[in-house]
C-alpha cells in the first residue's frame, strides 16, 4: 500500500521474479485499475493453462478455474498478483479460499479489508534516492555525472518529494540525454514545475504507466 508512483507495482513485480520458485504451480497477474479481473482470470486459464472454456456465469467460471487451476508434481503453491485494486468489493468475490493459493494486491487504498496484511512503503531516504539517481543515470554509462553535480542532484531529489517514479522520471530523461547537465534540468523544472514534458508521460525503462502529472492528479 502507498501513494501512487512510489513503486507498488515494481516491488510486486520484483517480488514475483525473485520468488517464483516458490510457487511451482505458477504465477499470475491481474490489472485490476479499469479491467474486468475475473474476466482477465479466466482469459488466462483458458490460454495459458489451456483449461477448457467454462460456462455460466463470471463467478461461477472463476470457481471453476480455482477447482482446475493445475498443480505441480514440485509442490501446489500459487501466486495471484492484483494490481492496482481501487475498489476491493470488485475483486472480494474473485478471491479463492484455497489456502495454496497466495494472493498479493497493490493499492492507494489504506486498511484495504479485515484479514489482509498491510505493508506500507515509504518515501525513500535522500541517501536511497542518490542512489538510485546513480543506478540509471550512472552504472551502465560508467560516469559520474551525479557525484559531479551532487548539490543538485539532492535539490532534484527534494523537488520530487522523493518520490520513486520522479526519481526514475528525472533519471531516465538524463539517461537518454547524456549532453544535458543536472543544473540545466533543475532550471527547466524550476520554470515549467509539473508542466516539465520530464513529467508528462512514463518512460519505458519503468514498470509505470503513468507519468508523474497523472499520478499526483490521481
Amino acid at each position: 500500500q502507498g501513494m501512487g508512483g512510489i513503486g507498488k507495482t515494481e516491488m510486486a513485480v520484483q517480488y514475483a521474479q525473485g520468488y517464483k520458485e516458490q510457487y511451482p504451480s505458477g504465477v499470475c497477474w491481474l490489472s485490476a485499475r479499469g479491467a474486468e479481473v475475473g474476466t482477465q482470470l479466466v482469459n488466462f486459464a483458458v490460454t495459458v493453462l489451456g483449461l477448457p472454456q467454462p460456462e455460466g456465469e463470471l463467478a461461477g467460471q472463476v470457481q471453476s478455474v480455482w477447482n482446475r487451476w493445475p498443480r505441480q508434481d514440485n509442490g501446489e503453491r500459487v501466486l495471484l498478483i492484483y494490481d492496482d485494486v481501487t475498489d476491493y468489493g470488485e475483486i472480494e468475490g474473485l478471491l479463492p479460499t484455497d489456502k495454496r493459493f497466495q494472493v498479493l494486491v497493490t493499492t492507494r487504498l489504506q486498511n484495504l479489508a479485515a484479514g489482509v496484511d498491510d505493508f506500507r512503503l515509504d518515501l525513500l531516504s535522500e541517501e536511497a534516492s542518490l542512489e538510485l539517481f546513480r543506478k540509471i543515470v550512472d552504472e551502465a554509462a560508467g560516469t559520474t555525472r551525479i557525484d559531479d553535480e551532487l548539490t543538485i542532484a539532492k535539490a532534484l531529489c527534494e523537488r520530487v518529494g522523493y518520490l520513486p517514479l520522479g526519481l526514475e522520471l528525472l533519471g531516465y530523461f538524463l539517461k537518454d540525454k547524456p549532453d544535458t547537465s543536472l543544473a540545466r534540468l533543475e532550471r527547466q523544472l524550476e520554470q515549467k514545475k509539473l508542466e516539465a514534458q520530464v513529467f508528462k508521460r512514463a518512460h519505458p525503462g519503468t514498470t509505470a504507466k503513468l507519468g508523474i502529472y497523472e499520478a499526483f492528479e490521481l
